[in-house]
């Protein structure tokens, strides 16, 4: 198998410094490089999402630079997880992919048509409410974009069960969008190495561990899931 280098975006109010995920993935994949970034680097989270986008571009790229100079060719896997994964879509089709084998959304609010409000039981996310306000417009001028580029880069993982942060419908792109849909035991035996369409990934119900009804919460058996996602789709 190639070697793997992810960058990995947090989810909002998560932390750069032993994220949770960041360890789960140095244990279950073994990736080369790893780092991770913020979806809403230098206090850009009460701001217009314009300019976190253009900061989270500036840390992959510098990301990928570190990567080539210490090991040559990269082999670059996006993860992006809850609102995290919104702003990897962003970016990477902004970037056009460049020098990105892999975008991995994980739980993302992705579909323009589908309301994501702040949840009212976690106050926490007001101070983020522009980044709410304008995630349906970025969406649908993202998704013109995808419409050029493809979705061969593209993997989904969506949530089996309900979710109390970020409804399931919106982890998904239009149903117009050229991908192929499995559940991840249909997955797990499918050969998935070629081909132009993009991956969505539903996971089964009650994987996550304790938490908002699965979402972002990881148990061994989510974690093992998505791992072995990240390790077939790096071949």
């Amino acid at each position: 198998m190639r070697p793997i280098d992810i960058i990995n975006v947090t989810g909002l109010l998560m932390s750069e410094d032993g994220d949770e995920l960041e360890q789960k993935l140095r244990e279950k994949v073994e990736p080369r490089f790893i780092r991770t970034i913020d979806p809403t680097p230098s206090g850009s989270g009460i701001e217009h999402p314009g300019h976190a986008i253009e900061q989270i571009i500036l840390k992959i790229q510098e990301a990928v630079r570190d990567i080539e100079q210490q090991f040559g060719n990269p082999n670059v896997l996006l993860v992006g997880r809850s609102y995290g994964a919104f702003m990897t879509l962003l970016a990477a089709i902004r970037m056009e992919f460049e020098k990105v084998s892999k975008a991995i959304l994980i739980e993302g609010p992705l579909h323009p048509d589908i309301e994501v409000k702040p949840p009212r039981h976690l106050p926490a996310f007001r101070p983020f409410g522009a980044h709410y306000r304008e995630r349906s417009t970025l969406a649908r001028e993202a998704i013109e974009r995808l419409k050029k580029l493809g979705t061969s880069r593209l993997v989904i993982i969506q949530g089996g069960g309900e979710d109390d942060v970020v409804p399931t419908a919106a982890q998904v792109l239009p149903e117009d969008f050229d991908t192929t849909e499995f559940l991840y035991d249909d997955f797990a035996k499918a050969n998935t190495e070629s081909g132009a369409q993009g991956l969505v990934v539903k996971l089964p119900p009650h994987t996550g561990g304790r938490g908002y009804r699965n979402h972002l919460c990881w148990s061994p058996k989510k974690t093992e899931m998505i791992g072995k996602i990240i390790e077939k789709v790096a071949l």
